[in-house]
Parts: C-alpha cells; sequence; structure tokens
C-alpha cells in the first residue's frame, strides 16, 4: 500500500503495514526510517533510526519486551537538536499538548507545536509549505489547514484527504465517534480519548489496545501503560495473529 501517499509524507510502503510482511515505513521523507521488517511481526527492528530522537527499538513496538522510545518519557523527552533543521529544540517537553518547539520542524522558521492542546494548536508557518496555517485548530478531526502540507492547495486536514476519516463527533467532547473508521484501522472510540471515560483504541487493528481510563489523566491504562516506553498492550496484535488477517479482511469498511 501507499502510506499518506502525495499528502503529509509520500511515504512508500512496500507491503501492506498489517500484512506481516517487510516494508520501509517513511522511506527518504520524514523520518528516512528503515524497518527490517513489519511494524506488528514482533521481530526486531530500528524505528526512526538516526533521525527524531536517534532513538533504538532492540525489539518489536507491540512485543512487550522493554525498549527506549524518545530516551526518557512521551511528556519529559528533550532533544537537543531540531528534528531536522539540527537547530535546538524541545520535543514534547512536559507534555505533549504544551510542546514547544524554537524552529519549525522542517522550514526553519519560528513555531509553536502543539501549543495549549492539541486541538487548539497553532502554527506560524507551514510545515512544509512554508505558509501560515493553523494545525489541528478546533478538533483533530475537523483540522482546517489554509493550505495543503504537500501542495500548497487547500484543503482539509483528515477530512476526506489523508485519511477519509469521519468522526460524528469530536475527539475531545466525550461523545461516541469512529475514528478512521474503513480506512488507516477502522478503530472504534466509544469515548472521548481524553476524557477519562473508557474506550477502545484502534481496536482490531495495530494495537487492540484496551484503555480503561483517559491517556493522559494519569490514572489507571493499559494503552502505553505507565510511559511510552514501558508500554504493555493488554491485547498484542501478535498475540492474536489472525488479527492481521482475518479481521483485516472480514471488517466491513464503514464509508
Amino acid at each position: 500500500m501507499d502510506l499518506l501517499e502525495g499528502y503529509v509524507t509520500g511515504a512508500k510502503c512496500s507491503i501492506s503495514i498489517l500484512s506481516e510482511r517487510s516494508m520501509d515505513l517513511l522511506e527518504g521523507y520524514v523520518t528516512g526510517a528503515k524497518c527490517s521488517t513489519s511494524i506488528l511481526s514482533e521481530i526486531s527492528m530500528d524505528l526512526l533510526e538516526g533521525y527524531v530522537t536517534g532513538t533504538k527499538c532492540s525489539t518489536s513496538i507491540l512485543s512487550e519486551i522493554s525498549m527506549d522510545l524518545l530516551k526518557g518519557h512521551v511528556t519529559g523527552a528533550k532533544c537537543s537538536k531540531s528534528i531536522l533543521s539540527e537547530r535546538s529544540m524541545h520535543l514534547l517537553e512536559d507534555y505533549v499538548t504544551a510542546a514547544k518547539c524554537s524552529t519549525s520542524i522542517l522550514s526553519g522558521r519560528s513555531m509553536n507545536l502543539l501549543e495549549g492542546h492539541v486541538t487548539g494548536a497553532k502554527c506560524s508557518t507551514s510545515i512544509l509549505s512554508g505558509r501560515s496555517m493553523n494545525l489541528l485548530e478546533g478538533h483533530v478531526t475537523g483540522a482546517k489547514c489554509s493550505t495543503s502540507i504537500l501542495s500548497g492547495r487547500s484543503m482539509n486536514l483528515l477530512e476526506g484527504h489523508v485519511t477519509g476519516a469521519k468522526c460524528s463527533t469530536s475527539i475531545l467532547s466525550g461523545r461516541s465517534m469512529n475514528l478512521l473508521e474503513g480506512h488507516v484501522t477502522g478503530a472504534k472510540c466509544s469515548k472521548s480519548i481524553l476524557s477519562e471515560r473508557s474506550m477502545h483504541l484502534l481496536e482490531d487493528y495495530v494495537t487492540a489496545a484496551k484503555c480503561s481510563t483517559s491517556i493522559l489523566s494519569g490514572r489507571s491504562m493499559n494503552l502505553l501503560e505507565g510511559h511510552v516506553t514501558g508500554a504493555k498492550c493488554s491485547y498484542s496484535v501478535q498475540k492474536k495473529t489472525e488479527y492481521s488477517r482475518e479481521l483485516y479482511h472480514a471488517s466491513k469498511f464503514v464509508q
């Protein structure tokens, strides 16, 4: 498949993400990352090696074996240099939603990444085009970009473009919704990601992960439990190998 081809990354996957076969993830674009095997194959790989963080994963993301992801914690991670520009920045400093970048990830211009909240983030310039835009303004699923991330043309981000994702309600509103239903994951969320209510994130597909409470509330949960670096999924995809094929083919996508 092609993952987000011609939009966010132009990334090419030689085969499907869910096919259990080897592939290159975002090769030569955002990260140049190389995966020796499939993301879901339980085999060791290097994730974004030498780019975003220089982080090394000794084993698969979903294998339940210890690894170092982003060196420390998601909410306290520090990068001494910019992801692509070699300039100083803080990556995910303190919280994902309060992160500050001193320079643009790709353009070298000043910006704030995910400043305040994920859903209220403001970028002073476009990530790739250098033009002004609002990143994820309002809601993740109702985001509006004044210009296209790669093409320079007007578009709606995550609305009928990158993923064709449709949400019946806001991700952050606490109401039921379908996230990327029938496209990347067919994921179902019963409640809001940030509402401290129970939900299923990417159920039956990427992780079949179960969260008992909010991702960011500090209360008990099974998704990325404790820290990203100690993440445990109660239902690892590879513990139920049939997820990769049977559920992928058997699912009825809702258009």
